[in-house]
Parts: C-alpha cells; sequence; structure tokens
C-alpha cells in the first residue's frame, strides 16, 4: 500500500478546515513515508537556490524564523515537513504547501497584527500566511538541500552560535526529528530500517549545524541576521 488513496471519516463536530489542516500535516507525511520518502520536523528556506533547514520540536518557532528570514530576502520552501529525495548522489529539498503556521503572537509581531492573518480554521488559534500572495517569497520548485540547523534554544547565550556536528548526538537527534513521530506512525522493522538509512545518509552527505540562541521574540532579528550572515559567509561563493 503506498497510500494512493485516502480515506476520511470525520466527527460530527469536525469540518472540511479541520481535515485540511490534518491531511497537510500527518496524513502527508504518513503517505511520502509509505511511498518511500523521508521527511523531518521542519521549516525550509532557500537563500540563492540552497535550501536551508530548521530542525526542532513544537514550539521552538521555526515557522516564525522562517518568516523572518523570507523578509530578509530568503524565499520559503516548505513549513514543517521537509520531504527529502536523493537524486544523483545530492539530497534535495522538496517544496510543500504554500503556506506558513504562525501562532497569533508571531502574526502580531511579524505583521504588527494578530489579526492580520486568517485562522487555519474556525476552531482553531493558529492563522496561516499564504505564500501565493504577490508580497510574500515562496519557493516551488526542489532545491539541494546545504545545510541542516538544529535548534537549540538557550535561556543564557551570547551571539547565536553555530557549531557543526560530527557525533552520534547529531545523527540522533536528526533521527529523533522524523516526521511523522513513531507515535502517529508505529513503523514496522522494514520501514524502520529504511528510515535509519535513509537519515543516516542525510548526515552523511549535508552539514549538520548545531545553532544555539536565546529563545524570544526580542532575539529575532539578531538571530534571522545571524544566519543570513552564517550562509552567506559559509554556503555561498
Amino acid at each position: 500500500d503506498q497510500g494512493l488513496q485516502i480515506a476520511v471519516h470525520m466527527p460530527p463536530r469536525s469540518n472540511i478546515h479541520d481535515m485540511a489542516t490534518y491531511l497537510q500535516g500527518p496524513v502527508l507525511g504518513f503517505v511520502l513515508r509509505l511511498q518511500g520518502i523521508t521527511c523531518l520536523h521542519a521549516s525550509v528556506v532557500t537563500v540563492d537556490g540552497y535550501a536551508f533547514a530548521f530542525v526542532g520540536q513544537s514550539g521552538l518557532g521555526k515557522s516564525t524564523l522562517a518568516s523572518s528570514l523570507s523578509q530578509r530576502g530568503a524565499r520559503v520552501l516548505s513549513d514543517d515537513i521537509l520531504a527529502l529525495e536523493s537524486i544523483g548522489g545530492k539530497i534535495v529539498a522538496l517544496p510543500g504547501y504554500p503556506r506558513l503556521r504562525l501562532w497569533p503572537e508571531s502574526a502580531e509581531f511579524l505583521l504588527g497584527d494578530k489579526e492580520a492573518l486568517p485562522k487555519m480554521a474556525p476552531r482553531w488559534d493558529k492563522r496561516y500566511l499564504d505564500l501565493m500572495e504577490p508580497e510574500c517569497r515562496f519557493e516551488s520548485n526542489p532545491k539541494p538541500l546545504a545545510a541542516i540547523f538544529l535548534l537549540n534554544p538557550k535561556s543564557e547565550c551570547g551571539a547565536p552560535a553555530f557549531r557543526r556536528t560530527n557525533d552520534v548526538n547529531g545523527f540522533l537527534n536528526l533521527l529523533g526529528n522524523v516526521y511523522p513521530s513513531a507515535h502517529l506512525y508505529p513503523p514496522d522493522r522494514q520501514s524502520q530500517a529504511d528510515v535509519f538509512r535513509a537519515v543516516r545518509n542525510v548526515y552523511e552527505l549535508i552539514t549538520v549545524v548545531e545553532l544555539d540562541y536565546l529563545h524570544g521574540f526580542d532575539q529575532l532579528p539578531r538571530l534571522r541576521d545571524s544566519l543570513m550572515a552564517h550562509i552567506a559567509d559559509n554556503y555561498q561563493n
């Protein structure tokens, strides 16, 4: 079964918006897994034709960071789900759905008004930014993945610090951020082995960087500027 057909059963209180939200999230991740495409829980932007992913658990501000970077010229490739393919010995990041999902507090910080964006669904508080709007920057084409940043928020930290990983902890961090997580999709032994090999291949081919930073809206401009400078210094000719 490759997930070529999806059957939907909605509880009485649910609606088409609820269904679409789940379809674009864990259901899509599950279908991609069935089709042999490994996904990470990440938001992704592109700069000068290369993709840069921000990996981490929910609540770390991946979408907010991606939106902030887009205000500095980056293009958003995907939000929440990073689908990866190995093509010609290179790891390629596939584009996602052209929306960024933001909490009201993030919308207020980025746009000045938490009501500036529509809700994802009537009973949800989270909002979405339509990346197809003329003022937005969406990348609709697959791009080679240049680096993965493992978000590591700190309660005390100076300037954002970038440390390339080369040990088992970095690999396990990536493995722990495979999407969907094991509690949503308990894999069989063969699937588990396939995912392990795919993530190991990514870790061997792609620069993986631990990013220490102070978490908070007031620190976001500094984090964004440090990231853009780091990308320009390390990944551009």
